[in-house]
């Protein structure tokens, strides 16, 4: 799965306040008063590492994207480390905190190595909910 880099995530003035829209890479994010992008991401790839960055909101609508995008990365060929640099992230929900784990287990049934560099606000919500453990926080 090729996904374009450095992809924004933006509304469609045409849509319901309500939904998220949907495209050939999963849903995107949508505010309904701003009309602006609630997440972007960027990929970084240099030999056997990955960096995704991910900036913004990210809940329900963006979950099943993120996913996607994470899943893509761990199918690279001679891929040995993902890197999720979450720091310019200002929320997140339970539903990604479950993609985050799905996304883990993914790495390690593919023995690849997989760590999160939280913002403040995610990793308060990474140690609450006590998978710190899980995500080996990365500081950068």
């Amino acid at each position: 799965m090729n996904l374009p880099q450095g992809r924004s995530c933006r509304s469609r003035a045409a849509a319901p306040p309500a939904l998220a829209e949907q495209d050939a890479h999963g849903f995107l994010g949508y505010d309904p008063l701003m009309q602006a992008p609630l997440w972007q991401h960027r990929v970084d790839r240099a030999g056997a590492a990955s960096t995704v960055t991910l900036s913004g909101e990210l809940d329900l609508s963006a979950s099943r994207a993120v996913q996607g995008l994470l899943a893509g990365e761990l199918r690279q060929a001679g891929l040995a480390r993902l890197l999720v640099d979450m720091s310019a992230v200002t929320f997140i929900d339970s539903t990604v905190l479950g993609m985050l784990v799905y996304a883990h287990n993914a790495a390690q049934d593919a023995g690849r190595q997989f760590t999160v560099a939280p913002s403040e606000r995610v990793r308060r919500i990474i140690e609450i909910t006590g998978l710190s453990y899980l995500f080996a926080p990365a500081d950068r």
